[in-house]
Order: C-alpha cells, then sequence, then structure tokens
C-alpha cells in the first residue's frame, strides 16, 4: 500500500470474522517483531487478482489485511490524541500524516475526507470508510451487524494494547512500532488473472483455508456472472445467506460437492470448481444453480441432522439418520439428496433405512474400504436423478446389492468383532446392543434415552480376574471387548456386581427387565461360551440389519 497499490475485497465476499483469539494471536507477534527490531515474521501467503494499473482484488487474504489496516488507524489515532495533548504536537502530527498516506489514504481536496486504499465488501465498507478511516465513534454501534462491531472492537482492542504496554505514550515508540509493522510482517503476495487461477494456486499449496476460500471464490465467480449494480444482486445474496446458514459455512464446500455428484459425473474435489465454472456462464446458469442449491441445502441439513423438522412424525427415518451419523459415513449422501428430491417420499425412505444395513454390515462390522462406494452411491444418485430408476428396490438391484455382505459372511465378522465401552466408541457400542436388545424383546427402546448401562460380563478390569479362574491374563485382553461379553443391565445391577464371580451375576440377569441379561444364562461362563454367546448374537444381528430386498 506504500506503494500506491489499491486493495478491494470482492464485493459478496464474506464478512469480517475475526476475533479476539485472533487479534491476540497477530498482537504477540507483532510485540516479538517489535522487541527484537530486527526480527521478521510470516504471515502466510496472499492471493491477489490483477484489476488495473496498482489495482487489485483479494481473494484469500482480507481477514489479515483489514485487521492490518486497522491496526494502523488505531496508531494514528494514538498519534492524534498525543498532539492534541500538547505532547510534540507537530511531529506527531507529521508522524500521523504519513502513516496515513502511506498505509490508509489521502484526504479528499473537495470533501476533505479521507479516502483509503482499502475497500471492503458490501457489508463492511460503509462502516469502515465512515467511522473507521475517519476515526470517528459511531453513535449506535449496537445497531450494527456483528461483522461491524467486531470491527470496532478490533480497533479498541488494538488502541487499548498500544496504551496497556506504554507504547501510546510515546510518538517515536509508535513510528519505530509502524516501521516494525511495516518492514517486519511479511507476506507472499501472489497475483493471478481470474478466478480459475486462483483455485489452482490453493491445490498447489494445500492451503489450510480452502474449503472456506473455494466458497468465498465460488460465490464472487456467481455473483459475477450478473451485470454491476443488477437489482437482482441483493436477492441472489439473501438466497446465497440462506444456503450457507442452511448447511453452515464450514460444510459447504462438502455440500457442494455432494450437490454436484447427484447431478454429473464423479469429479474430485480439487476439480470441482473448474467443472462449475465450464457449465455456469450466464447470469441465467448462475441464477439456475443458486435456486437447486437452495432447495439442496435444506434437504442436506435434514439428512445431517436426525432432530431437523424434515423428519417430523418419521421416528425411523430419524433414527435412521442418527445411526448413519454415529456410523461416520457421508459417501452415501449424493444418493439420499437425489432420492428426497426426485422420488415419492415413501420410495426415498425406503432407500435410507436399506443404507443403514448395508453401511453396518459393509464399513461397521466388515470394515471394507469405502473408495469403490464413492463411485457407487453417485451412480445411483445421477440415476434417480435422471428418473432411469424410480424405486428403492431399483436402485438397490442395480447399484447396491453387490456392495451388500451375505448374512453367512456378515455372521463370520460379526462373531469376531471387538469394541470397546470407552467413550470414543460407547455410543456405537450402546446403538448395536440395542437394536439387539430391540430384536430379541419385540420392543423399541432408544439407546440414547434409555437409562440402561453398559455391562461387562467378564469384568474389563483385569484386577477383578480372581474369581474368573478360566480366563487367562491373555484371554481376558482377547475377549473382554468381544460384544459377546455385553450386556445392558439396570444402573442399580451394575454397581452391585462390578467385579462379582459370574454364579453371583447370574439371579440379578435372571430378574434384569433386559433380555439381554436374561439371555446370558450359563451353567458356567468361561471363554468357549463367552464365543457361542457372540455366535448367537450374530444371528439376531442378520435380522436387525438386514436388506428388505436382500435374497
Amino acid at each position: 500500500m506504500a506503494n500506491g497499490n489499491r486493495y478491494r475485497v470482492p464485493l459478496y465476499q464474506r464478512d469480517y470474522s475475526w476475533d479476539t483469539d485472533n487479534w491476540e494471536e497477530l498482537w504477540a507477534d507483532i510485540l516479538e517483531v517489535y522487541e527484537k527490531r530486527s526480527s521478521i515474521h510470516y504471515l502466510g501467503s496472499i492471493v491477489v487478482q490483477h484489476e488495473g494499473e496498482k489495482a487489485y482484488q483479494i481473494i484469500d487474504g482480507q481477514q489479515r489485511v483489514t485487521t492490518l489496516s486497522v491496526l494502523t488507524l488505531a496508531i494514528i489515532r494514538c498519534l492524534e490524541k498525543l498532539a492534541a495533548d500538547g505532547q510534540a504536537p507537530d511531529d506527531n502530527r507529521e508522524r500521523a500524516r504519513q502513516f496515513r498516506e502511506d498505509f490508509i489514504g489521502r484526504k479528499d481536496a473537495v470533501s476533505l475526507r479521507y479516502g483509503s486504499k482499502l475497500t471492503l465488501n458490501q457489508q463492511n465498507d460503509a462502516f469502515y470508510q465512515l467511522h473507521l478511516v475517519q476515526i470517528k465513534e459511531p453513535r449506535l454501534l449496537n445497531r450494527e451487524n456483528d461483522s461491524n462491531q467486531r470491527l470496532y472492537r478490533a480497533q479498541e482492542f488494538f488502541y487499548d494494547k498500544l496504551h496497556t504496554s506504554g507504547l501510546a505514550s510515546n510518538g517515536g515508540h509508535l513510528a519505530e512500532l509502524a516501521r516494525c509493522v511495516g518492514e517486519g510482517l511479511l507476506f507472499i503476495q501472489i497475483s493471478v488473472d481470474n478466478e480459475l487461477s486462483a483455485f489452482t494456486v490453493f491445490e498447489t499449496l494445500n492451503y489450510d483455508g480452502l474449503r472456506l476460500t473455494v466458497t468465498d471464490l465460488l460465490k464472487n465467480y456467481l455473483f459475477s456472472r450478473f451485470p454491476v449494480g443488477s437489482n437482482d444482486l441483493h436477492l441472489i445474496n439473501e438466497q446465497w445467506r440462506k444456503i450457507v446458514e442452511a448447511v453452515g459455512l464450514d460444510r459447504f464446500g462438502t455440500f457442494l460437492r455432494h450437490y454436484w455428484l447427484a447431478n454429473h459425473a464423479l469429479i474430485r474435489e480439487d476439480r470441482l470448481f473448474k467443472a462449475i465454472r465450464q457449465q455456469i456462464t450466464t447470469a441465467a446458469d448462475a441464477d439456475a444453480l443458486l435456486t437447486r442449491l437452495e432447495s439442496a441445502a435444506s434437504v442436506y441439513a435434514a439428512l445431517t441432522d436426525p432432530e431437523d423438522d424434515h423428519w417430523n412424525n418419521d421416528s425411523q427415518a430419524r433414527a435412521d439418520i442418527r445411526a448413519l451419523n454415529l456410523f461416520g459415513v457421508r459417501l452415501h449422501l449424493p444418493l439420499l439428496i437425489a432420492a428426497e428430491l426426485h422420488l415419492p417420499r415413501e420410495e426415498a425412505r425406503r432407500v435410507l433405512h436399506s443404507l443403514v444395513a448395508l453401511s453396518f454390515r459393509y464399513t461397521v462390522i466388515g470394515k471394507q474400504q469405502t473408495n469403490r462406494l464413492e463411485e457407487v452411491y453417485q451412480r445411483s444418485a445421477l440415476a434417480v436423478t435422471n428418473h432411469s430408476v424410480v424405486t428403492a428396490r431399483e436402485v438397490w438391484g442395480r447399484y447396491l446389492r453387490d456392495f451388500y455382505p451375505d448374512d453367512a459372511t456378515f455372521r463370520m465378522q460379526f462373531e469376531q468383532t471387538r469394541l470397546s465401552a470407552a467413550p470414543r466408541t460407547r455410543k456405537l457400542l450402546r446403538y448395536i446392543l440395542f437394536g439387539l436388545e430391540n430384536q430379541l424383546a419385540a420392543t423399541d427402546r432408544d439407546p440414547d434415552n434409555d437409562p440402561a448401562t453398559i455391562e461387562h460380563i467378564l469384568p474389563d478390569s483385569a484386577a477383578g480376574l480372581a474369581d474368573w479362574g478360566a480366563f487367562s491374563a491373555e484371554d481376558h485382553l482377547l475377549l473382554r471387548d468381544r460384544l459377546g461379553n455385553y450386556t445392558l443391565l439396570e444402573a442399580t445391577s451394575n454397581r452391585q456386581l462390578q467385579t462379582a464371580a459370574y454364579d453371583e451375576k447370574q439371579p440379578v440377569y435372571a430378574a434384569s427387565q433386559y433380555a439381554l441379561a436374561q439371555q446370558a444364562q450359563y451353567p458356567v461362563f468361561e471363554p468357549k461360551q463367552l464365543k457361542d454367546r457372540q455366535r448367537d448374537l450374530a444371528r439376531v444381528a442378520t435380522a436387525v440389519w438386514r436388506s428388505p430386498w436382500a435374497g
């Protein structure tokens, strides 16, 4: 900026979002540079798009550039106060004038208002120009939007830091600090010719903020399809806000790819922006895409949130969404988006329910590689979108059946499954045990709300093995986390039994309300019985997690 460059944040770029933690970190970096004088600090890369003679659009880096501008204004404010208080007034006024002209902008000869070399986005620029650049306190700050309030708090933060550090009491110290900021904080500036080049830069650098920045990049590209000054810009900005609000800014990139896969050929994430740019070339294209994204966003939000109103009066769908979230699977989402948007409601819910059985057998118990599933889900999603399949049975038969482990395979894998009751996997373990419980007892207990606790038949702790002589230390290590060693039990009974011998546990299990505990009845409970019990539970599991179209 000292070289006369001007920088502009795109009109609909995201708002200023830095807060106290970011300011504290930057301030610590600045103090380190100031105290060591000769040291430098690297602030990462800034990506800009060249717009003309010394004019650039900031593609990535607006938060850092804006914050450094606010810091500079806080230094200028301190210098002007020193001058107003009579402390070396001529020197400090000259310092303030020079810093403003170098880093902020000159005063207009007609309006006598200071201009700015930095232009912010639609939401922030007016506030920045009228209040921060002019160093004018806003009268109704509480009526400003959140990001403008953050901008003002940023200036107050740095103004306070300058005073509490003692720097604000001496114009020479403030000037030295400004010099350190200008010379000791370094960026790599990457200048590109267009949005596609910017994306290629991000891909090459593997930049940590890629997903968020590509979201902004897409927004800027779509909005650029509309004529400058178009009356539609305000409406599509509101439409964009609703889309991002529905899915969440941090998940938008994932949502966009899943939506695209439901409507187009399989594509890698790093090529998505290029594909969109090739297909969306006019304002009409951009408008149509935004309309479709708005419809898909609400569906996507529901597909990742079992408590969404979309599932009102459909307890089975809520349970299915909760299960898929618990499994940690995501590759199925393009298919579910397509099903919810293009299939009759009943057929869409059948697709959803069948995916629970497939995911549990293939991924949770089978622990199979999921990369092959992405292509299958994408092809089935596209078939649903194109109406070449119109029922859940067709989706299953044409695309999913081959990835569904048959009963014999599933039983064999289930018989060997181990799962810890530690906090990280406890919810999944409860889900499995309640699935078995509900099948055995023909009940519908909810694992999230039922008060049952998880009981280890063979004690979890090796310290409790005194009365379990049939189990060696090696047996205990190998068998304590096997599914055949678990049951559901009332909390009071669980506390009562703890490491008791099996013959003491038997009558408590028999009196339990839970079928899994009642079922754990053996003359003795040794390694063979534990394995036999898991084999029995595997047969039950084939009925619990089963596709309605399994052969």
